[in-house]
């Protein structure tokens, strides 16, 4: 894995396969990395240009440190690759990322395909998460 340094922190990405025209950007989901996608890579990266990263807070990037933006952190690291447009793939909250990407930087979206994703602006009542919510606040004391 390589790193981009942005906006307070760094961002650890991997890219596989040799096509310059082909491009598939991965985006894990909430409490996952870049790892998940290991079986897609191997078989995408036959034919298509692949990349991979941790989102802030997971697998190898930083933990959050101020603020920050993950949309703002893949148009980063695309404009970093030197990538125009990209096929963005995204899991969950990586889904909502994905969606939220399109939306400000269409032109550099070249199709977009969510996996069961997670989607921003729509407030549901869920106890349950709210209570995971609070635990996580508590941490292990």
């Amino acid at each position: 894995m390589s790193k981009l340094k942005v906006n307070n922190g760094e961002i650890f990405y991997s890219v596989f396969g040799e096509s310059n025209t082909n491009i598939i950007v991965l985006i894990h989901g909430f409490a996952l990395d870049s790892r998940v996608w290991k079986l897609q890579i191997d078989e995408l990266s036959k034919r298509n240009k692949v990349i991979v990263y941790d989102l802030r807070g997971f697998g190898k990037s930083s933990e959050p440190n101020g603020e920050y933006d993950h949309v703002e952190d893949l148009y980063s690291l695309m404009k970093f690759l030197n990538i125009k447009k990209a096929l963005i793939v995204g899991h969950s909250f990586g889904g909502a990322i994905a969606i939220n990407f399109a939306l400000e930087h269409k032109k550099m979206v070249e199709g977009l395909i969510l996996l069961s994703p997670s989607v921003h602006g729509y407030k549901v009542y869920n106890p349950f998460w709210e209570q995971l919510q609070e635990l996580g606040r508590k941490g292990d004391k």
